[in-house]
This record gives structure tokens, C-alpha cells and sequence, in this order.
């Protein structure tokens, strides 16, 4: 939790994340960003299926290390 904590401050100030913390200048706020320990390997079909079914959801997967993910989504900014 502290590790995903930690990569929304730089993401509150702009910055988009790009894996391995490498941060890029983007615009503040404009993602939400999490870590999740996949059940399988990105490479089994029933993990490549949940991959799948995050990106028709609109979420990106920005890095990766064995099981865990590291994703991102663009924040939305509701009008009332």
C-alpha cells in the first residue's frame, strides 16, 4: 500500500509514470495509479484474459515484474 501511495504524489504534481519509477512530465493529476499481484503470469491465458479485459476497461498496464502490474487510468473530471 505504501508503495502505491507513494507513486501518487509524483502523479498528483504531473508526473506520468513509465515503470521502474521513471517519471515523465505530464499534466498534475491526470492518472489514477495501482499495483496488483496477478493470480497468474501475464503470460497464462487466464492472466493474458484479465489483461485483456483491463485494457476494454481502460486501464493500462505501464510496467510489469513476474506477477505484479503496475496500471494506470486516465482520471475522469465529471461536470456538474
Amino acid at each position: 500500500m505504501a508503495e502505491q501511495n507513494g507513486g501518487q504524489r509524483p502523479a498528483l504534481r504531473g508526473f506520468l509514470f513509465f515503470g521502474r519509477y521513471l517519471f515523465e512530465k505530464g499534466s498534475p493529476g491526470a492518472y489514477v495509479y495501482r499495483i496488483e499481484l496477478l493470480q497468474y503470469m501475464p503470460g497464462h491465458p487466464e492472466g493474458a484474459a484479465y489483461l485483456e479485459f483491463l485494457a476494454e476497461s481502460g486501464i493500462e498496464v505501464v510496467a510489469s515484474s513476474l506477477r505484479w502490474v503496475y496500471l494506470r487510468k486516465k482520471k475522469r473530471r465529471w461536470a456538474l
